[in-house]
């Protein structure tokens, strides 16, 4: 009789628990989504709605906002840069963005195009020649000049001076050179007033 009540006894806490397992489980099951897998972004995932959302250099893709520029659009390859705050959200192809990026003698200059290095950016040039211009000076890649336009010639002692290949000249009668004399005379001369303009 003891062994039947105690066997009962069990039998009674393995059932109860058997059954709080079994509301347990199902509350958890009608609590979860129908579909776990299909989980929408919070709202800490969503940036934008539109491209005004996101900065210039970024657009509005699937709610979020990306670099314009990632993956690279461009083709050829070419590198991608944004345009600029003036045209947001849209981007240009341009040839380079380092000096590794061009060909070699080439380096990466305004505008983002490739083209040989500027001799005279390092030049060392002396007080008398000031300026550099881009000529093969003996073993120099640049020419050190005195003047390169008008503007470099001041006046000196009450005269004015041009630039003339490169040096400052007074600007005095027989100093500058003239423009060569036209071979034709003007439309409106007479035979005679031919002769005198050419002879």
């Amino acid at each position: 009789m003891t062994r039947f009540f105690i066997a009962a006894v069990l039998s009674f806490f393995c059932m109860t628990e058997v059954s709080a397992r079994v509301v347990k489980l199902g509350d958890t099951s009608t609590s979860a989504p129908a579909n776990p897998t299909m989980v929408r972004p919070s709202n800490q995932q969503i940036t934008c709605t539109e491209n005004e959302d996101c900065k210039f250099s970024e657009e509005c893709v699937g709610l979020r906002c990306v670099n314009i520029c990632k993956p690279n659009p461009c083709i050829d390859g070419k590198f991608c840069i944004p345009t600029g705050p003036e045209e947001p959200h849209t981007y240009k192809c341009v040839d380079c963005l380092y000096h590794e990026d061009c060909p070699e003698g080439l380096e990466c200059v305004k505008g983002f195009k490739c083209a040989k290095p500027d001799p005279c950016r390092d030049a060392v040039c002396s007080p008398g020649a000031p300026f550099c211009v881009p000529v093969p000076y003996k073993t120099l890649p640049y020419t050190c000049v005195q003047c390169t336009d008008d503007t470099h010639c001041p006046p000196v002692g009450g005269l004015s001076r041009r630039c003339v290949d490169h040096f400052c000249l007074f600007n005095v009668a027989g100093n500058i050179p003239q423009d060569a004399p036209s071979s034709e005379a003007p439309a409106d001369m007479t035979a005679a007033e031919e002769t005198e303009y050419f002879y």
